[in-house]
C-alpha cells in the first residue's frame, strides 16, 4: 500500500515548538507593553490634571478682573497649547456654560459634567472623540472665591500608540526570538524524533519479514515505553509463529497417529506410532507399549492354543489306540470264552466218547493255554489302558493348567483394555484442556476407545 508523502514529524514538531516559543514571547512582550501602557496612562492623566489645574488658575485670575473677552481669547489659545486636548467647557458658579470648544451643540454626555465645583477624573466615550479622559477642576481664586468649573477632555493613550512607538524594538526582538527559537526547536525536535526514527526502522524491518528486530530502549519516557511494547509485541509474534508451526506439526502428528490407530484397530499390531517431542510423544509411547503388550499376549495365547491343540490331537490319537486295543481284547476274550465253552462241551462228551478223551484233553489243554495267554494279554492290555488313563490324566491336568494360563492371559488382556480406556480418557482430558486446537485429541480418544 502506497503511503502519501507529507510534512515530516520533525518539521511539524519544529513548527509547533517555534509557535509555542513565539506565543510565549508574544505573551510576555504583550504583558510588558500592557504594563508600559498602564503606566503611560497614569502618567498622562497626572500631567493632564496638572495642565488643567494650571489653566484653571489662569482662567480664575482673568475672571477675577471680570474681563470675559480675555477669558475667551485664552480659551481659543487653550486648545492650541496641548495636542491631546479634545475639548473644553467653562461653567460659572451657577453651572451655566459660558465658553466651550464645540462648533455645534454640546454632546449629551457632557451636559451634566462639571456642575459641581470639585476635581473629578473619569473616562467617557464621546462621539466623535471616542474614549477620552474627562477632567473637571474648580475655577477659584486662591481656593477661596469660586467662579465656576473648567472641564477638559483629553484623548486617551491607546495600546496601539505604544506598539507604534516600539515597533522597531519589537521587530528586532521577534527576529532574534525567531532565530533562537528555530535553532532550539530543531534541536529539540531532532532529539525527540531520533527514537521515533528508530521505531520506524524497526516497523519497516518487520514489514520486510524480519522478526529478529530489537529496538534499543534508551529512555524511560513514552518513546522508551513504546520501544519496550514493540519488543514485547515482536516476542509474542515470534512465539505465535513458533506456535503456529508447532500446531501444524501437531496436526501432522495427529493424522499419522490416527492412521496408526486405525491400522491397529483393523488387527495389524505390527505398526508403531512415531514418538515426537510434543504432547503426542507420551501418548504415542504409551500406545506403542500397549500394542507391544497386546502383541506379546496374542502371541502367548496363540502358542498356548497351538500347544493345547497338539495335546488334544495326541490325546485323541491315544484314545483311538486305546479303543482299538480294547476292541482286539474283546475279540480275544470272545475267542477264549468260546474255547472254554468248547472245553466244557468236550468234557461233557467224555462220558459218551471216551475214545476221544485224550484228543479233547489235548485240545482243552491247548485251549486252556491259549486262554491263559489271552488272559495275560488282557492283563497287559489293562495295564496299557491304565497307563494310558494315567497319561490322559496328566494331559488333562496340563490342559487345565493351560486353561488357567489362558484365564490369566484373558485377565491381562482385560487390564490392557482398561489401560487403553484410561489412555483414551487422558486423551479426552488433554483435548478439553487444549480447547480449539485439541480437536485431534478427541478423534484420537475415540479411536483408542474403539481399539480397547
Amino acid at each position: 500500500m502506497a503511503i502519501k508523502k507529507g510534512t515530516s514529524i520533525r518539521v511539524k514538531l519544529t513548527i509547533t515548538f517555534l509557535a509555542v516559543i513565539l506565543l510565549l514571547v508574544t505573551a510576555i512582550f504583550t504583558y510588558q507593553l500592557y504594563d508600559i501602557w498602564k503606566d503611560r496612562v497614569k502618567t498622562t492623566i497626572e500631567k493632564e490634571k496638572l495642565f488643567v489645574a494650571e489653566q484653571s488658575a489662569a482662567v480664575s485670575d482673568l475672571m477675577s478682573t471680570d474681563d470675559m473677552s480675555a477669558v475667551k481669547t485664552f480659551a481659543v489659545q487653550l486648545k492650541k497649547s496641548s495636542p491631546d486636548l479634545a475639548y473644553y467647557i467653562f461653567r460659572d458658579r451657577d453651572g451655566k456654560i459660558f465658553e466651550h470648544s464645540f462648533k455645534g451643540k454640546i454632546p449629551a454626555e457632557l451636559k451634566k459634567v462639571g456642575l459641581n465645583p470639585e476635581e473629578t477624573v473619569q473616562e467617557l466615550a464621546i462621539k466623535p472623540f471616542g474614549k477620552v479622559i474627562n477632567i473637571s477642576y474648580p475655577l477659584a481664586s486662591y481656593g477661596i472665591d469660586i467662579y465656576g468649573t473648567m472641564t477638559a477632555g483629553f484623548y486617551k493613550v491607546s495600546f496601539l500608540d505604544i506598539l507604534k512607538e516600539r515597533s522597531m524594538v519589537i521587530a528586532l526582538f521577534y527576529l532574534a526570538t525567531l532565530f533562537i527559537g528555530l535553532v532550539v526547536s530543531m534541536a529539540i525536535s531532532s532529539r525527540m524524533v531520533e527514537p521515533l526514527n528508530s521505531l520506524m526502522s524497526g516497523i519497516e524491518a518487520v514489514g520486510r519479514g524480519e522478526s529478529d528486530v530489537r529496538l534499543p530502549v534508551k529512555s524511560s519516557d513514552e518513546f522508551g515505553k513504546i520501544a519496550v511494547v514493540f519488543n514485547e509485541t515482536l516476542d509474542k509474534l515470534r512465539e505465535y509463529i513458533q506456535t503456529d508451526e508447532e500446531r501444524k506439526k501437531v496436526q501432522e502428528n495427529v493424522i499419522k497417529f490416527l492412521e496408526v490407530v486405525s491400522t491397529a484397530a483393523e488387527g495389524d499390531l505390527t505398526v508403531r506410532a512415531p514418538v515426537t517431542a510434543d504432547v503426542f510423544g507420551s501418548i504415542a509411547d504409551a500406545f506403542n507399549l500397549m500394542v507391544d503388550e497386546l502383541s506379546f499376549l496374542f502371541k502367548d495365547v496363540r502358542n498356548t492354543a497351538r500347544s493345547v491343540g497338539e495335546e488334544s490331537f495326541r490325546l485323541l490319537d491315544m484314545l483311538k489306540k486305546m479303543a482299538d486295543g480294547a476292541e482286539n481284547q474283546m475279540v480275544q476274550l470272545k475267542g477264549a470264552t468260546e474255547a472254554v465253552n468248547g472245553t466244557v462241551d468236550a468234557t461233557i462228551k467224555i462220558s459218551d466218547e471216551t475214545g476221544e478223551a485224550t484228543e479233547i484233553s489235548v485240545r482243552a489243554s491247548e485251549a486252556a493255554s491259549k486262554g491263559g495267554e489271552l488272559v495275560n494279554q488282557s492283563i497287559e492290555g489293562m495295564k496299557v489302558v491304565r497307563a494310558t488313563v494315567q497319561t490322559i490324566n496328566k494331559k488333562m491336568k496340563m490342559l487345565a493348567e493351560r486353561i488357567i494360563e489362558i484365564g490369566t492371559i484373558s485377565g491381562l488382556i482385560a487390564e490392557v483394555a482398561s489401560r487403553t480406556n484410561l489412555l483414551a480418557m487422558n486423551a479426552s482430558i488433554e483435548a478439553a484442556r487444549a480447547g480449539e486446537s485439541g480437536k485431534g485429541f478427541v478423534v484420537i480418544a475415540e479411536e483408542i476407545r474403539r481399539l480397547a
